[in-house]
């Protein structure tokens, strides 16, 4: 990776959180399995339950980043989104996001600084704790499922296991 030289760049990493909890946001509402057909704000706040002026905001900034395209007055997904981040495809790969890295990585790094300086009380997540609780273990669980099965697949399609019994 080259050397950072603009302070655009700085900012790009600054706001990066933005873009993230975007995508978090349109994961928690099906948004992307809503677009799997092209829709106005209009459809969309209606089918969500979220005032229009909102989903227009959330629309723009997840057209911005490529997530999902407007054709009019209307949007449907990105080749990438329709692939990995609607329910019900092959190459889903929402629940990692929406589930681990949202809901239990978020948190746990809300008081990194903290924790670098030496203050544990402030850490968001016990790692060993999260486990044990059988509602994380759940979501840690499915959430590495859904991480997991694109490299399973590729592993599975890339070596020959036809003589394999185990």
């Amino acid at each position: 990776m080259e050397p950072l030289t603009d302070v655009r760049d700085i900012s790009r990493i600054a706001y990066g959180f933005i873009a993230s909890k975007a995508l978090f946001a349109a994961l928690e509402l099906d948004l992307f399995g809503r677009l799997l057909e092209p829709k106005s704000i209009d459809v969309l706040a209606r089918e969500s339950g979220i005032p229009a002026r909102r989903v227009k905001t959330l629309l723009a900034t997840l057209t911005s980043l490529g997530l999902i395209v407007r054709d009019g007055d209307r949007f449907h997904n990105s080749p990438a989104s329709e692939r990995y981040l609607t329910r019900g495809s092959p190459a889903y790969f929402g629940e990692y996001y929406r589930l681990q890295v949202n809901r239990q990585l978020y948190p746990a790094l809300e008081h990194l600084d903290a924790g670098l300086a030496g203050d544990a009380s402030n850490l968001s997540v016990d790692q060993e704790g999260l486990l044990s609780d059988p509602v994380e273990a759940e979501i840690f669980s499915v959430a590495q499922h859904a991480a997991l099965l694109g490299p399973a697949i590729r592993l599975a399609t890339t070596i020959d296991l036809q003589g394999s019994r185990t």
